[in-house]
């Protein structure tokens, strides 16, 4: 008559193991619902990082090529200048 009682034991003890399991399987999904969630935002922030990332790029190679222009257009000056006051010489001569 051991035998029922130690068929019985084991399946109160599997009884007890699946409710183990069905209650650490609500937690495991709460868990990846919290941790879905926290991606999303994540993907979020690494988003607007990037944009400002860009935006920052932007604005350094334009504050980069700022004094090329500037430059160019200080040349382009003297050069005017230049021909201007030859021309002016050659007229007035």
């Amino acid at each position: 008559m051991s035998e029922p009682c130690l068929m019985t034991e084991t399946i109160n003890y599997l009884k007890e193991k699946i409710a183990d399991l069905e209650s650490n399987n609500k937690e495991y999904s709460k868990d990846m619902a919290v941790l879905k969630e926290s991606h999303i935002e994540t993907k979020l922030y690494v988003k607007q990082i990037f944009d400002s990332l860009a935006a920052l790029t932007a604005t350094l190679n334009a504050i980069t090529d700022k004094p090329n222009k500037r430059w160019e257009q200080l040349i382009s000056t003297i050069i005017t200048v230049g021909i201007t006051a030859g021309l002016t010489y050659l007229f007035t001569r």
